[in-house]
């Protein structure tokens, strides 16, 4: 929230800023910017370990909410699926948020996460795919479908953009 009201409240108007995603720490040493770039994956990955904790605590063992390889294939076409009707209109919800200039063009590696600092397109794609996840597990009881597809629009965003960067004009 304090980043959109900071972009907001810019001179600069919101569709003639950058966001920059995974930058390098230190990119004439390239050891220690690994280091920093497994160091945030690390530190991201806390809350995961803290939920799997908070389950194995009270006796839910992580195949209970469906984070096992019990059933690859089907997780896997579900994850699929669901990465492909996230991502797919999500590009599309951010192309249209840079046309009415209410979002930030995405400069350095899009990662496929939407987060409010990029503007209203990806706050919005963040939402609806938070409630398309959360439905999702409702009616299946699996969370690895749910890992599958952002791993899929992680990668894909990631692959795209290097393979994309200097032919696509909104990148």
């Amino acid at each position: 929230m304090l980043s959109i009201i900071r972009r907001l409240t810019a001179a600069t108007a919101l569709s003639g800023q950058t966001s920059s995603l995974n930058t390098s720490a230190t990119p004439d040493r390239p050891w220690l910017d690994l280091a920093y770039q497994v160091t945030r994956i690390a530190v991201a990955l806390v809350p995961v370990v803290l939920a799997m904790h908070l389950l194995a605590r009270d006796g839910v063992s992580p195949g209970r909410i469906g984070v096992d390889r019990r059933r690859p294939w089907s997780d896997l076409a579900v994850g699929a699926g669901l990465a492909a009707l996230v991502g797919i209109p999500g590009l599309g919800l951010y192309l249209v948020a840079r046309a009415v200039g209410a979002n930030t063009t995405v400069s350095a590696v899009i990662r496929g996460a939407y987060h409010l600092y990029q503007g209203f397109g990806g706050f919005v794609g963040n939402i609806v795919m938070g409630v398309l996840f959360g439905a999702v597990y409702a009616r299946k009881g699996r969370v690895m479908p749910l890992i599958i597809a952002h791993t899929i629009l992680d990668v894909v965003a990631f692959v795209g953009y290097a393979a994309l960067k200097g032919h696509v004009s909104w990148l």
